[in-house]
């Protein structure tokens, strides 16, 4: 279990280095405000294009995948760990273990990552859509 926490937060650790050094782009673009002339919009939809393509979908698409994988084992220590304590609470107490909790803690904070990360592609896809039809 120590080595699946392990890899579980390197990869969540290297998502989220790659969200903080993306994330001046990705909060620039979202900024974008819509041009009040057609012909000035071609630049902000190329900034908005650029940032959702080269930034924001990869990072959703890394974090989805992390999360997808590991999610069946955390699903199944949560239930294990329901199970036990309806069971027995003492033996749940007396068998506890701190790994599997953390494994749990990290798969449950890349859900959570990838959720906002998912917001984000959503807005950027909005305001990608409305520079775009706004010619």
């Amino acid at each position: 279990m120590a080595d699946i926490l392990s890899a579980t937060t390197l990869l969540l650790t290297l998502i989220g280095l790659l969200y903080t050094v993306w994330y001046p782009e990705l909060t620039d673009a979202l900024d974008t405000k819509l041009p009040e002339f057609p012909e000035d919009r071609k630049k902000p939809l190329r900034k908005v294009r650029s940032a959702l393509n080269t930034k924001a979908v990869p990072l959703v698409a890394f974090a989805a995948v992390l999360s997808i994988a590991f999610l069946p084992v955390a699903i199944s220590i949560a239930a294990g760990s329901v199970g036990q304590l309806a069971r027995s609470p003492h033996e749940f107490f007396s068998n506890y273990d701190p790994v599997a909790t953390a494994f749990f803690l990290v798969v449950l904070g890349a859900c959570a990552f990838t959720a906002h990360l998912v917001s984000l592609v959503v807005r950027l896809i909005a305001l990608r859509r409305g520079l775009a039809s706004a010619k």
